[in-house]
């Protein structure tokens, strides 16, 4: 596929460094309603090449790649991807959504869709039927079986369960065709069996992650390839799974189930790709009835549109039921595809109609030691490894407003976006405040980034891509 612009060649010849601005207080701005459309698109990423001469945009009507120097549209595509991510070097951009994945080059400015299929994983077994039951035969060496050492040839198997939950399914009967089936799935993921040993009546239950097999002379050998791409290698979360894709190929390498869906999607990776941190909802199983609010149809459709928490715990405040539970942070091992880490953070009540809890954001700070999340009028800073409030940070605001609606942080320095149409640098992780750029309506600050050394802002409202050189003085907080 070709942009639908020829003027990304100009990319591979630009010459910026931080030192060659001319203008270190310019705002540029690209309005992405197009001629006879009246309807504003929303943005659903805003993301900085690592160099941050590129801002890439994507939204609902496509993607729009900007040069950062002098806030001109560079390419366009019609792309309307979930997630953007660049390759380290600067030089492929992935396009990630639920149907599609494209791989775009953005110096040659072409771009090639990728196959979803995923390599087939195998956890290293051999079955054979013996005495009416299927029973392991064959243990490989090096295989994820063989690492357990809890499970021996000659143990019997009798559940198989895709995936991290669910109820493990009997294959008692099963012919080893279809075991084999059950058991084989894309590297990465989880399986879960059930094995009673050799001698014994009582099943135990095994979680393993499947490997890519390589067979060499009727040897076999099995890794993860994510460790084999470590240099260049992105992390997303799509509902409740976590896909670890190579941007120089954009195949997905290896994937894994989380505890649950993140509450409003939310999920961090750290610089590295070495970790993945989600927003969990732990409910209680008891809620306590209250009085059924009277709404109006008008405050309705407002309810359903406040907090995106997801399926049940909206429905039960809407319902008049309060859920008991609380939020947590849960912390994932990219390379292992298993749980390291879960710490509880601080919700806060959203005072519409009802009292409703939410996020608006979920990123790492400071090298990967710190954790900050946004509620309605702060963030919250935690520290990663102890999992304790830190530092809260407060931007000033006025009536119903949102004071945080979007937020981005680097090491020194954090920018939040309001829901009043007003934008504030202030210093990380202390809050003191270094500017405010208030724009002409008061229109909700849907989406906002800082480039990775805190010279560049980018933000989005009123259908309206922003691009601000920040000050020295500002990045360096």
């Amino acid at each position: 596929m070709r942009w639908q612009s020829s003027l990304l060649c100009l990319l591979c010849v630009t010459v910026f460094t931080r030192e060659s601005r001319a203008d270190p207080g310019a705002h540029y701005t690209v309005r992405l309603t197009r001629p006879g459309q009246f309807s504003r698109p929303d943005v659903r990423d805003l993301c900085f090449s690592p160099d941050g001469r590129q801002l890439a945009v994507a939204h609902t009507r496509g993607t729009t790649l900007i040069r950062t120097e002098d806030g001109e549209v560079t390419a366009q595509a019609k792309l309307t991807p979930r997630k953007l991510i660049w390759s380290r070097d600067g030089r492929r951009l992935l396009s990630v959504n639920h149907r599609e994945r494209w791989l775009i080059d953005t110096l040659e400015g072409t771009g090639e869709p990728v196959s979803s299929e995923s390599t087939r994983g195998a956890i290293g077994i051999q079955l054979a039927h013996k005495n009416g039951k299927l029973i392991i035969a064959r243990v490989l060496a090096g295989s994820p079986v063989d690492q357990l050492k809890s499970v021996q040839a000659g143990d019997e198997l009798t559940g198989i369960s895709d995936g991290r939950r669910g109820f493990i399914r009997s294959i008692t009967g099963s012919s080893v065709e279809r075991a084999v089936g059950m058991l084989a799935g894309p590297v990465g993921t989880t399986v879960r069996i059930s094995v009673i040993p050799h001698g014994k009546l009582s099943a135990s239950t095994h979680e393993l992650v499947r490997h890519e097999m390589e067979l060499h002379q009727g040897h076999a050998s099995f890794r993860l390839p994510v460790t084999e791409t470590a240099n260049d290698v992105v992390c997303l979360t799509l509902n409740d799974q976590c896909e670890i894709f190579d941007t120089e190929t954009g195949r997905r390498v290896r994937s894994f189930s989380l505890n649950a869906r993140p509450v409003d999607g939310l999920s961090a990776v750290n610089q590295k790709t070495e970790q993945v941190a989600v927003i969990r909802w732990s409910p209680e199983s008891e809620k306590t009835p209250r009085p059924k609010p009277e709404l109006t149809d008008e405050e309705r459709v407002r309810l359903s549109s406040v907090g995106n928490i997801f399926g049940s715990v909206r429905d039960d405040f809407a319902t008049g039921e309060t859920p008991r539970g609380s939020f947590a942070v849960d912390v994932f091992d990219v390379a292992t595809g298993r749980q390291v880490r879960s710490f509880a953070i601080e919700s806060e009540p959203i005072e519409t109609f009802v009292s409703v809890p939410s996020f608006y954001g979920l990123s790492f700070a400071s090298k990967g030691r710190r954790l900050v999340a946004g509620t309605w009028s702060m963030l919250h800073i935690y520290d990663f490894n102890s999992g304790q409030r830190q530092h809260v940070i407060r931007p000033p605001h006025t009536g119903h407003s949102r004071a945080v609606e979007s937020f981005a942080v680097t090491d020194r320095l954090a920018a939040v976006g309001s829901s009043d149409g007003k934008v504030r640098g202030m210093t990380f992780p202390t809050g003191e405040l270094l500017r405010t750029i208030e724009l002409p309506e008061d229109e909700s600050v849907d989406a906002i980034t800082l480039s990775t050394d805190g010279t560049r802002l980018s933000f989005f409202a009123d259908g309206v891509v922003h691009l601000v050189e920040l000050p020295d003085t500002a990045a360096d907080g």
